[in-house]
């Protein structure tokens, strides 16, 4: 994957279809684009910067939006993903005013994880074939 103008920093989620995914290197990147047989995605970084993959090209700019998401929107966007509508509800829930971006991501990356151990006892962001079964049904 070739970076245009800047990395995202990380831990980042990743946005495919209805699921949400978590990296927390650079490798994992390259394994949610295997997991989403090269279709375009969309990724919020930890300061909450978007970026957008190219599958055409195989590469990741950010995308020129007017600034970083808004938490709760961001909270909302991951809450709304199909892998995550049995995750715990407190991060939902909790006042966002007391948090910064930063650490909501994390937080956030880290739940997304989590559910994917809760899962099948394999973790989501290792395994390209479980990324792909997941995606699939």
């Amino acid at each position: 994957m070739v970076f245009v103008l800047r990395k995202p920093k990380l831990p980042c989620i990743a946005f495919a279809g209805d699921h949400a995914f978590a990296a927390f290197k650079y490798a994992d990147l390259d394994k949610i684009v295997g997991a989403v047989n090269g279709d375009s995605f969309q990724i919020q970084d930890r300061e909450g910067m978007e970026f957008d993959y190219f599958s055409e090209r195989r590469f990741l700019a950010p995308a020129f939006t007017m600034g970083p998401i808004k938490k709760k929107d961001l909270v909302a966007k991951v809450f709304e993903s199909e892998n995550m509508t049995h995750a715990d509800p407190k991060l939902r829930d909790r006042n966002l005013n007391n948090i910064r971006l930063d650490d909501l991501v994390a937080k956030l990356a880290a739940e997304i994880k989590a559910q994917a151990l809760k899962g099948d006892g394999k973790q989501m962001d290792s395994s390209p074939k479980h990324q792909k079964n997941m995606l699939a049904g």
